[in-house]
């Protein structure tokens, strides 16, 4: 949430107005799965496991295979398509899947030179001079595609091979530029594993490949948060204990400064079935339901515009998860008075004032259209901050109204505030007072 929040503070208030060109309504998170060591270490099962634990995942692999368009040296035959093996894992717990989600490199390389065969020109005699940063934008709206032809709530991108391979460098940039595309920031997975030398006649255990990934990772996909790290016991013999591994742990995460609770130990398992209950139980994805936001007057908030109470709905709190729930008033937000107005919009809805073509005013005709952008953009900060996808909006207010507005004069009008509008052009679920 950090994260998310320092990226929506580094946007200018007219960013806001229009979502992003990859902005899917209701998506919530972007899971990185990268390793470190060596690239078989059961990326894929891991992946499928997180992918089976959260709602409406969208899985990707990205293979790095630059000197192939398919993986054809392991794989399985996917609707006549060769495709890596690991959506045998995906298909096993029932994950959606398609040729489509698996981005070999070699490919999407040929794809690119064949896209900008003929380069765009910066003015008529000057060419554009293609460098691999354009391939990394060109990777980014590849993802961006499949996540809005898919409206997943959760992807999972698991990434082949080390990010220390020297194929890996034109993708970090790619997905830090998801979040610019789309508002999310992704979070990283990685995965690793134990190892051991015999000193002695003693076994002893190192972790120092758990270490260097971190690092690895953390450098090369900077500004990217990391989620959890997942360390495999993989070929420690069994004379050292779990005990003494997990103690290892709680070392690596103070040496690399990363929170201990983020660090799961996976004991050596059979199968996926036994992997995803190991995940599921460090309950690292567990995702309760998101509070909505409602506007702050309908659960009893003296912040009408005229500083009076109004009685709560009877089935509110029915509508509320747990009974809690996000209380904004835009119009508060953005610092107007209590007492205030009363304000109506003139020449149309709140879409139209968004669009420019329209105003709200007071009753002495003042025009306060500004500050009414304003309170939406700073309630749909809020909103996204917080990971909240609906809204319980009050009816007749210029700023909350779902589909009934006001008149000065108490005539009603049918359209939307300003606030609902901004948040239906983000995909919230935008519910009327009436309805409740």
């Amino acid at each position: 949430m950090a994260q998310r929040e320092k990226f929506l503070g580094s946007l200018k208030p007219k960013d806001f107005l229009t979502p992003p060109e990859g902005f899917v309504p209701g998506l919530k998170h972007i899971y990185v799965v990268a390793g470190s060591g060596t690239s078989d270490i059961g990326k894929g099962w891991l992946a499928s496991s997180v992918g089976s634990l959260v709602k409406k995942p969208l899985i990707i692999k990205i293979d790095p295979m630059l000197n192939q368009t398919f993986p054809k040296d392991v794989g399985m035959v996917l609707d006549g398509v060769q495709v890596t093996d690991d959506f045998a894992s995906y298909r096993y717990f029932g994950l959606d899947i398609s040729p489509e989600q698996n981005l070999v490199m070699g490919n999407m390389w040929r794809q690119f030179l064949n896209a900008t065969r003929i380069p765009p020109l910066i003015d008529e005699s000057h060419e554009k001079k293609l460098t691999q940063t354009d391939f990394s934008e060109f990777l980014s709206q590849k993802i961006i595609k499949l996540t809005k032809k898919y409206k997943p709530e959760n992807v999972i991108i698991e990434i082949g091979g080390i990010p220390s391979d020297l194929e890996h460098s034109p993708l970090p940039a790619a997905l830090r530029l998801l979040s610019i595309h789309s508002s999310i920031v992704p979070e990283l997975i990685m995965l690793s594993y134990f190892e051991h030398t015999n000193v002695g006649n003693q076994n002893r255990l190192k972790a120092q490949i758990v270490k260097e990934g971190i690092r690895n990772i953390t450098e090369k996909y900077v500004g990217l948060p990391l989620k959890a790290v997942f360390v495999r016991r993989k070929y420690i013999p069994q004379e050292i204990p779990n005990e003494r591994l997990k103690e290892e742990l709680t070392r690596v995460a103070y040496e690399t400064q990363v929170e201990p609770s983020k660090f799961v130990f996976l004991d050596n398992v059979e199968n996926l079935n036994e992997e995803r209950i190991i995940v599921e139980q460090s309950g690292i994805f567990n995702e309760e339901e998101k509070q909505p936001m409602v506007s702050a007057c309908l659960l009893g908030v003296p912040c009408r515009f005229n500083g009076a109470l109004k009685p709560i709905g009877r089935n509110l709190n029915v509508l509320l998860p747990g009974g809690q729930a996000l209380l904004l008033c835009p119009e508060v937000l953005v610092g107007l008075p209590i007492p205030r107005g009363p304000y109506e919009i003139v020449g149309g809805i709140g879409e139209d004032v968004l669009n420019g073509t329209a105003k709200v005013i007071d009753k002495d005709g003042q025009n306060v259209t500004k500050q009414f952008i304003q309170g939406a953009i700073s309630t749909l900060k809020a909103c996204l901050t917080n990971g909240v996808t609906k809204a319980i909006l009050r009816e007749k207010s210029p700023s909350c109204a779902v589909c009934r507005l006001e008149k000065l004069d108490e005539t009603p009008v049918s359209g939307n505030g300003v606030t609902t509008a901004l948040l239906q052009r983000w995909g919230f679920e935008c519910i009327s007072s009436d309805k409740i």
